[in-house]
Formats: structure tokens, sequence, C-alpha cells
């Protein structure tokens, strides 16, 4: 089971510090291969996690999913803000409030 938290953590990591470069640096790592490839392992490693993880692990799997998700989205945000013009703050505290909603949203389903 630690192959895959790993896994998770390398993949998050790698896509975070990828995405980053390629946005200081336009081109430096997408000339040699798509930064979104690295979703894939990510994706897979958190699914095989939260299905085998127990009740209480679950919770925090959980949680750290959305906090990751909810770190790309502030990126696509950040990047993109002449499209949300002046929504800009309100939809990147938006985003960045995704986890907390998601986990308030989660226990209250599972009660």
């Amino acid at each position: 089971m630690s192959i895959w938290h790993t896994c998770f953590r390398v993949s998050g990591m790698s896509y975070i510090v990828f995405l980053f470069a390629d946005y200081v640096r336009p081109g430096f790592v997408s000339s040699v291969f798509h930064v979104h490839l690295w979703l894939i392992p990510l994706a897979l490693s958190y699914l095989i996690i939260l299905h085998h993880a127990e009740e209480k692990e679950a919770a925090s799997v959980k949680f750290l999913g959305s906090l990751l998700l909810s770190l790309v989205l502030a990126f696509i945000v950040w990047r993109e803000r002449l499209v949300f013009d002046d929504f800009f703050i309100l939809a990147l505290v938006a985003v960045l409030l995704l986890p907390f909603i998601m986990r308030n949203t989660l226990n209250k389903f599972s009660e």
C-alpha cells in the first residue's frame, strides 16, 4: 500500500513542479512531453488508495485529493485571471475553499 502513497506524492509533486516550470518558462517542459500526463498516475494511485483505505483513513485521503485539486484549480484561475475579470478574487477564494466545502459535504452524506 505504501507504494501507492509514494506514487501519489511523487506524481502530485512532479505535476506541480513541471506545471510551474512550464508557466515560468513557456515551452520548457511542454516541448518535451505533455505536463498533464502526470495526472494519469496521480488519479490512478488516488483511486487505489481510496479503494483500499479504511473508514478513518479515507477521510484524510479524500481531503488530500480535494486539496490537490484545489491547488491545481487555483493555479488555473490565477493563470487565466483576465478571463475572470472582476470575479477573479471571488473565483480564487472559492477554489481555495473547495477542500473544506467538500469535506463538510462528504461528512454530512456519510452520517
